[in-house]
């Protein structure tokens, strides 16, 4: 079965495989905040789809809150590791292994994730798959994808381009392929973290809910900004933030907060500086201006520097 993401070499194959063939390693964390916010949405029993799922730290979680999960990922080490997360959760999800592009679409669908996945394939790919998406997803369903992308100011670091970076989607991109759907929201940001076997690196990225029209029904949703002040934090403080520092020593350099925003995922989930949280999965957002950290069990999970308005969504 052919790859549907671009390779140059072995050596870049194992760029994702580091983490996900270690299991006693979280390779990309817990569930998403803008997923924690759209299971809100979602009837009992709603029908998800998550493409190129990896771990399953969002399918896990959805599965957790009683929803119909289908899993896809090409890596076998990661959907062995959503098999044993979600069997230890006493949670169902339905896994498969394949190539994304071979993939039939058998049913309709409530949500379809593809978290971080078309950054990853070719652009004729990713707008086919998208496309395939698109017309599974049921009216007043929600698609939500994200996409890095790399600029002069950010360039790739050298283990995306070991691994094959194509280049296939730019800033906006998402927005337009998706503008006749209603945006529910649509982030864009630049971003420091780390993952295992890569060091800290940082790069733009746009993420995007979008939901299908034609649902009269569905709960709308309410968007509420975040009460951030207009300052950004000297330069000369930001340069010393690093993933893994401790909420103390954050608050030590830059002072109190304008907002924090909490999410919580209840039960077994992925940790991030652990290989899982048994206990549950607690994220909160600090704004500094537009500079939002990252915290996950008191220490500093990534930095994300917001070039669209920071919000939160209600239904």
């Amino acid at each position: 079965m052919s790859d549907h993401r671009e390779k140059t070499s072995a050596e870049g194959e194992r760029y994702w495989e580091v983490g996900y063939g270690n299991p006693n390693v979280s390779t990309m964390g817990g569930p998403s905040s803008e997923v924690i916010e759209m299971a809100a949405a979602l009837q009992p029993g709603a029908n998800v789809l998550d493409l190129g799922c990896g771990e399953g730290r969002n399918s896990l979680y959805l599965a957790t809150q009683g929803f119909k999960v289908t899993a896809v990922d090409l890596s076998k080490n990661a959907i062995a590791k959503l098999n044993d997360m979600s069997e230890r959760a006493g949670v169902t999800v339905k896994t498969i292994v394949a190539d994304l592009m071979e993939l039939e679409f058998t049913e309709e669908y409530d949500a379809i994730l593809a978290h971080g996945l078309p950054a990853w394939m070719k652009r004729e790919d990713w707008q086919t798959l998208l496309t395939r998406a698109r017309e599974k997803t049921r009216p007043g369903g929600f698609n939500m994808s994200s996409a890095k992308y790399f600029t002069p100011e950010y360039p790739e670091a050298e283990e995306f381009r070991k691994s094959g970076f194509p280049h296939s989607v730019g800033p906006l991109e998402l927005k337009h392929f998706y503008s006749d759907w209603e945006i529910v929201r649509y982030d864009r940001y630049v971003k420091w973290e780390r993952h295992p076997g890569v060091p800290t690196h940082p790069y733009p990225m746009d993420k995007l809910v979008a939901r299908k029209p034609g649902n009269p029904s569905a709960p709308p949703a309410r968007v509420q900004l975040v009460p951030i002040k207009d300052k950004q934090l000297p330069e000369e403080i930001l340069s010393k933030l690093e993933v893994g520092m401790s909420l103390e020593k954050v608050l030590g350099l830059c002072g109190e907060p304008d907002a924090v925003e909490t999410f919580v995922a209840e039960g077994l989930q992925y940790g991030v500086f652990t290989r899982e949280s048994t206990s549950g999965y607690v994220l909160r957002f600090y704004f500094f201006g537009r500079t939002m950290l990252e915290i996950v069990d008191g220490r500093m999970r990534s930095r994300n520097d917001y070039l669209s308005e920071p919000m939160r969504i209600h239904y």
